[in-house]
Parts: structure tokens; sequence; C-alpha cells
């Protein structure tokens, strides 16, 4: 398992790269200073309940998506689970871009 504080810490101030619709507070307006953005783990290797590696399998993600994500908040959406599938895989794709952007991530 890879652990990272920079990985984690770099969430703060980023922009959600869940961007569920409708949910998502990049889509509501109600988060402007990206306050609430963290690095949330997508299940991976184990399944549900044990976390996935920092910087492998998980992206930036506000309140809102990562409530959804992580099956909390129980919201009625027309998303499947192919559907939210797609959305942590792309979160997890433009997460890793900006990792590499800011130098946490370096490719040799």
């Amino acid at each position: 398992m890879i652990k990272s504080k920079k990985i984690r810490a770099s969430a703060k101030g980023e922009i959600c790269s869940l961007q569920i619709p409708v949910v998502c507070s990049v889509w509501r307006g109600d988060d402007p200073e990206k306050e609430t953005t963290v690095y949330c783990h997508f299940p991976f290797d184990g399944g549900m309940g044990i976390k996935s590696s920092d910087g492998i399998s998980g992206g930036y993600g506000c309140h809102h998506c990562h409530r959804v994500i992580d099956g909390v908040d129980r919201l009625p959406t027309p998303y499947t689970k192919e559907d939210m599938e797609f959305f942590k895989r792309r979160s997890q794709s433009r997460t890793l871009v900006r990792l590499i952007e800011k130098e946490i991530v370096v490719i040799k």
C-alpha cells in the first residue's frame, strides 16, 4: 500500500475531478473556494472498506461527490453503477495529470 501525505494534502484548493452532474459543488456553485475538496480513495484491490493506495486509485472530490461515491448519501440520481465507475476512473485520470503537473508524481 502506498501512503503519501503530499498526495492527500495536494487536494486542498483543487477543483473536484469527479464532477458528478447535479451533485457536484462545481455544478451547484456552492464551493467557489474549493474548501471541501479532498483526496477520495476509490475501491480497488480488496473491495469496499479497504482504502486503496494514494495516487493509484483515487481522485480529488468535493464534499457532495465524495459522499455519493462513498455511498453515504443515498441520493436519487439517474446514474447507474457503470456511470459511477466512469466518474471515478475519469477523476482518477484527471487527478493523476494534476499530480504530475504539480510534480508530486514524477515520471522518469
